[in-house]
């Protein structure tokens, strides 16, 4: 019997965060299932012109935009909540595209809903789960670990449709593997002085099963054992 096998990606999206605050302040759009099924079919074109065996795989996304730090959650929930709905709709026929849309500003799965207390910054995700045979996933993996950086930007058109069907203003926006957002959060941290923080957030996220203790240069001592 075949293995199957999913592996996490997203679509970074640098915005103009000033339209999220103030008194005439938007928030991104959620998509209808319709326009959730168009914003797949863009992303699928891009991607299979960039690694032609993706067309060989299934892809699921939500109609949503998200904060990195709703995404950057211990055991990944929005991408196993992704990874759960194409598990559930497997069919032997063949590779599918799987696109989750909102119905009257909700999206139907709790995991999916973008938060609304979180300030947002210019940053904002859309979270892409890849499926398919274990050995062509594999492979595509490692194909999208070396190539997102230097050749992972949207098409012109796939750009433009997303500006539009969100409302916001797009500057750039590029394909990204979730190790990718990972190094740019630790790089982050480093920037602003809590790089030692990133081994215990890395344990948080990848729900380590093993003890460790951090000492910042100044503040607590933190421990991460048994799940906290």
């Amino acid at each position: 019997m075949q293995s199957f096998s999913s592996y996490p990606l997203l679509v970074a999206i640098e915005t103009d965060a000033t339209r999220y605050y103030g008194a005439s302040a938007s928030r991104p759009r959620l998509l209808s299932r319709a326009d959730a099924d168009q914003l797949l079919a863009h992303l699928s074109a891009d991607l299979a012109a960039l690694l032609p065996r993706s067309s060989l795989c299934s892809l699921a996304a939500p109609g949503a935009l998200f904060d990195q730090t709703q995404l950057l959650r211990p055991a990944y929930p929005i991408f196993t909540c992704l990874k759960s709905a194409l598990l559930e709709s497997r069919d032997v026929s063949g590779p599918r595209l799987l696109s989750i849309g909102a119905n009257d500003g909700l999206m139907p799965v709790a995991e999916l809903q973008p938060e609304t207390d979180i300030p947002l910054g210019l940053l904002q995700v859309l979270p892409i789960v890849l499926s398919g045979p274990a050995q062509d996933v594999e492979a595509l993996g490692e194909e999208m670990e070396h190539c997102f950086l230097e050749r992972g930007q949207l098409s012109p058109q796939s750009a433009l449709w997303l500006e539009s069907a969100f409302a916001i203003r797009l500057n750039h926006a590029r394909f990204m593997t979730l190790n990718d957002l990972r190094a740019m959060f630790h790089l982050q941290l480093e920037h602003f002085g809590f790089l030692p923080l990133w081994q215990l957030i890395d344990a948080a996220l990848e729900q380590s099963d093993v003890e460790l203790t951090v000492q910042p240069d100044a503040g607590p001592l933190f421990c991460w054992r048994k799940g906290a």
